[in-house]
């Protein structure tokens, strides 16, 4: 079971907005972190550095002083001790620098970059299993319909609201399931942790081949990482001839509701950092990926064209999607 939190741009998509002014602010914050923390990895801590090779002339007092000082055993295990910080300390740096690469890509993916053409992207379905983005369309109609009107303007019925509000996301993460199937772009896997991969996907429309609003982080189960990494490189190398298709993937899956009460998080915030589905719940949902097969889409899709699969055994059928029991 894999659980995603929707990042900020899908929010926004979801909405119909394109609050590019925050993105522009919170990409100069991340460009600012990242410089600081690339400086870092690229002359890591020089001054602890420069103590752990003192420390490597105190560790050999041999050559440096007598014998009778203080026993080389201690300088040894400082000096132990002082690389293990630097190597947790580089090991942190670098993981930061993984996680906001990884933002910038999705600003700059949701903004289209300076210069860069508008993306087209397809109308959101109704159906709430189509893609994430439908997702949250229903569960924010949802969470008007059972708790907008509850008044909020005294702290009793502050906490009144935050109690039913607890007591609706429980319920609805038992409700809110169903399977489906997702036409699906996966962009590169990267291996964050032992065994576990990641990759930035994207829920393309099955008639336009259009994004269904924005990309996000997905957790790539291990037993389809090796053949949708091939594929990818066998595509690679294809691609260097004129082609007129691009690789795709029809998952079967199953997708449920997987929100989160926030007692301390009545909204976003000013630079929308949770998605909220409304006051105190913020949005989230859990994938289980069951089938997995390579199809092609044409790069200038006529409309109505279905993906083809790569295999011709296969044969792509329509996404079928079942209400939750």
């Amino acid at each position: 079971m894999m659980t995603a939190r929707m990042e900020t741009s899908t929010h926004s998509a979801a909405r119909g907005e394109s609050p590019v002014r925050s993105r522009t602010i919170v990409t100069l914050s991340l460009v600012l972190n990242l410089v600081l923390i690339t400086g870092s990895l690229a002359a890591p801590t020089g001054g602890a550095w420069e103590q752990a090779q003192q420390s490597t002339i105190t560790a050999n007092p041999a050559s440096t002083q007598p014998a009778s000082n203080q026993p080389a055993s201690d300088g040894g295990s400082e000096l132990k001790n002082r690389v293990a910080a630097l190597e947790a300390e580089n090991a942190a740096l670098k993981k930061r620098l993984r996680d906001m690469q990884s933002q910038l890509d999705r600003l700059g993916r949701s903004t289209g970059g300076p210069g860069a053409a508008q993306v087209n992207r397809a109308d959101v379905p109704r159906d709430p299993f189509a893609a994430p983005a439908s997702l949250y369309v229903e569960l924010q109609r949802r969470y008007q319909r059972d708790l907008g009107d509850l008044p909020r303007n005294t702290r009793p019925q502050i906490e009144n609201l935050m109690r039913h509000t607890e007591k609706w996301a429980a319920a609805t993460n038992q409700e809110l399931r169903g399977r489906t199937r997702w036409l699906l772009d996966i962009g590169e896997i990267y291996e964050i942790d032992a065994g576990k991969h990641e990759a930035v996907v994207t829920v393309l429309d099955d008639g336009t081949f259009a994004p269904i609003g924005n990309s996000f982080r997905a957790e790539v189960p291990l037993r389809f990482v090796d053949r949708v990494r091939s594929m990818q490189r066998a595509h690679r190398l294809e691609a260097r001839r004129e082609r007129d298709t691009a690789l795709a993937w029809d998952l079967q899956l199953t997708v449920e509701a997987d929100l989160r009460f926030l007692p301390d998080t009545p909204d976003a915030g000013l630079f929308n950092a949770v998605t909220l589905v409304g006051s105190y719940v913020e949005f989230g949902f859990k994938l289980q990926w069951q089938g997995l097969t390579d199809v092609e889409i044409p790069t200038s899709p006529t409309p109505g064209e279905a993906p083809a699969s790569s295999n011709p055994a296969v044969k792509p059928t329509p996404r079928p999607s079942e209400p939750p029991r």
